[in-house]
C-alpha cells in the first residue's frame, strides 16, 4: 500500500506567495486535472499532491479506517520540506493534528483543515467521541476552513476557538462538468441522488401523484413511507460518468436535506447548477451560500413536501423559466472556481505570515 506523490516546481518570483511551498493531503486519485492544483501550481514555488496508492483505494473498507492514519503519518514524515500542510478532508487534517500535538510543533509547518463541519444534530456516542479526538487535535491545527460564512462563528463558539482561525471556503463544482456542453434535449423525469443527511421519504411524499417519474440514487435510503407509482429507487453504485449522464437528462434535481444546521448537500447541488439542471434543495447554512432563491435554484424548508411539491408543479408548469434559471446557475457555477483558487491562497499566505 503506497502514497505516491505528485510534484511541480515553479522558480520563485517577488510575490511572498511564489517562495511558499504547500503539501496537499488528498484521498483520491489525484492526475492532475484537479482545476485548483492546476492553479496553485503557477502560484507557489513549490506543490505537491501527496494520495493513496492504488492498492489502499481498492479495498474501501481498510481505506475509510486506515488511509487518513497512513496520509496524515506520510505527510507527518516530509513535513520539513514544506511551509503550509492541506489536510483536504477531516479525518486526515485530525490525524495530522494529533500528530502535531505529540511532536509539539518544534517549528513544523503550518497545518490547515479544509472541510471542517460539525453536525450539529448528533448526540450518539460514536459522534461524541470523534469529536473529542478533534477536540483534541485542534491545537495541532492552525486553521479550519468551512464550507458556508454562517457556520465560522457558531464553530467558534462551539469549540471556543479565536475566530480568526476558522474561515470560510467555498466548494466548487468539478471542473469537468463545467466543460461538458448542456445536454441537446432533457426527459420528464425527476432525479435525486446523494447519501449524506438525505430526506428521501419527503420526497416520495413530494411527487405522489404528480405524474412524473422519480429516480432516486442512493446506497443508504431505506423508504420509511410506500414508494409512489413511478418512482425507482436505484441503490447499485453508480459511476459519476453515469450520474453525470442521468442529471443531464433530468427535467429537474432535487436535493432533498434532514436539517438546517448541517452542512451537506452543496456538491450535489453544485454539480446540478455546473450542468445547467434546474435545482431544487432543502435550505441548510452550506447549500444557501452558493444559491439566491428563484434566480440559480429553488429553495424550500427542511421537512416541507408541501412546498416540495408546489417548486416541482412551478418547474414542470414553465419550463422555460426553468430552463434560464439553470443557465443562471451554470454560469454562477463557472465563475467560483477562480474565486476558489483566490481564498484558498489568501489562507495559505497569511497562516504563513502569522506568528506561530
Amino acid at each position: 500500500m503506497t502514497i505516491n506523490a505528485a510534484q511541480h516546481t515553479i522558480p520563485p518570483a517577488d510575490d511572498p506567495t511564489a517562495r511558499l511551498r504547500l503539501l496537499v493531503v488528498v484521498t483520491w486519485k489525484e492526475e492532475g486535472q484537479w482545476y485548483l492544483y492546476r492553479q496553485l501550481k503557477t502560484r507557489f514555488r513549490t506543490v505537491e499532491v501527496l494520495q493513496p496508492g492504488p492498492g489502499m483505494r481498492h479495498v474501501p473498507a481498510l481505506a475509510g479506517r486506515v488511509m487518513p492514519a497512513l496520509l496524515a503519518l506520510r505527510a507527518f514524515a516530509r513535513r520539513r520540506r514544506f511551509d503550509a500542510v492541506c489536510s483536504w478532508s477531516t479525518p486526515v487534517g485530525v490525524c495530522y493534528g494529533l500528530l502535531n500535538r505529540l511532536a509539539g510543533r518544534r517549528g513544523g509547518p503550518r497545518h490547515i483543515l479544509r472541510d471542517f463541519h460539525v453536525n450539529m444534530e448528533r448526540e450518539d456516542w460514536r459522534y461524541r467521541l470523534r469529536l473529542g479526538l478533534l477536540r483534541t487535535a485542534l491545537p495541532g491545527i492552525d486553521t479550519l476552513l468551512c464550507t458556508s460564512r454562517e457556520e465560522a462563528p457558531l464553530y467558534a463558539e462551539t469549540f471556543a476557538l479565536e475566530p480568526a482561525r476558522i474561515r470560510f471556503f467555498p466548494d466548487v463544482p468539478p471542473s469537468q462538468f463545467l466543460a461538458v456542453r448542456t445536454a441537446a434535449a432533457v426527459s420528464d423525469y425527476i432525479f435525486a441522488y446523494g447519501n449524506s443527511d438525505r430526506d428521501f421519504d419527503t420526497l416520495l411524499k413530494a411527487v405522489q401523484g404528480l405524474g412524473h417519474q422519480t429516480i432516486i440514487l442512493s446506497q443508504q435510503f431505506a423508504p420509511r413511507r410506500p414508494v409512489p407509482p413511478g418512482v425507482q429507487i436505484v441503490s447499485d453504485r453508480v459511476s459519476m460518468p453515469k450520474i453525470q449522464e442521468i442529471i443531464q437528462a433530468a427535467a429537474v434535481v432535487v436535493v432533498p436535506l434532514e436539517h438546517y444546521r448541517v452542512a451537506a448537500g452543496q456538491n450535489s447541488l453544485l454539480e446540478a447548477m455546473a450542468l445547467g439542471r434546474p435545482v431544487i434543495v432543502t435550505e441548510n447554512f452550506a447549500t444557501r451560500e452558493y444559491t439566491v432563491h428563484g434566480r440559480t435554484a429553488l429553495l424550500c424548508p427542511a421537512g416541507d413536501a408541501a412546498c416540495m411539491a408546489q417548486l416541482l408543479r412551478q418547474v414542470f408548469a414553465d419550463r422555460s423559466a426553468a430552463e434560464a434559471m439553470a443557465a443562471r446557475a451554470r454560469q454562477a457555477a463557472s465563475e467560483m472556481l477562480d474565486s476558489q483558487v483566490e481564498l484558498f491562497i489568501d489562507s495559505v499566505r497569511d497562516v504563513c505570515r502569522a506568528p506561530a
